[in-house]
């Protein structure tokens, strides 16, 4: 049951991170053919792509994707997710009776449940928002 709770957070997590990394940040003004070429690729390997709207070829907006910003987040939101389910699980599961060679309260198993579970959490988080990545987008919505 306990593995199934833990699998089931870092299913919540991923999709909390597929959901969560786009950012959407409105123009003042479109963007002019100087606005374009200024426009850099990140240093971080990500990529830029310009945003049309069919039938009119100009360009609405742009995107910026890069990895590094998504594994940070996805670090904080798996570490999070990883440490509250481990500390919720742990505490369920009570103390242990006073004969047990171990005997460790449900304080105790909470924190040794969140420490675990939020190092899991952490690592696949890191995986998941560097392969999500974060984006970027630049929008111009006067006249759409």
């Amino acid at each position: 049951m306990t593995v199934r709770m833990r699998i089931g957070s870092l299913v919540a997590a991923a999709l909390l991170l597929a959901t969560g990394c786009t950012t959407t940040h409105q123009l003042e003004r479109p963007l002019t053919p100087a606005d374009i070429a200024s426009l850099r690729q990140p240093m971080d390997g990500g990529t830029v792509t310009l945003l049309r709207q069919d039938p009119d070829p100009a360009v609405r907006g742009y995107e910026i994707k890069q990895r590094w910003p998504g594994a940070i987040g996805g670090l904080w939101i798996g570490l999070l997710a990883g440490a509250a389910t481990g500390a919720a699980v742990g505490y369920a599961q009570g103390d242990d009776p006073p004969t047990a060679w171990v005997g460790l309260s449900a304080g105790e198993k909470a924190v040794a449940g969140a420490v675990m579970a939020g190092a899991v959490g952490g690592v696949v988080g890191v995986l998941v928002g560097a392969l999500i990545g974060r984006t970027d987008r630049y929008v111009y919505v006067g006249g759409l």
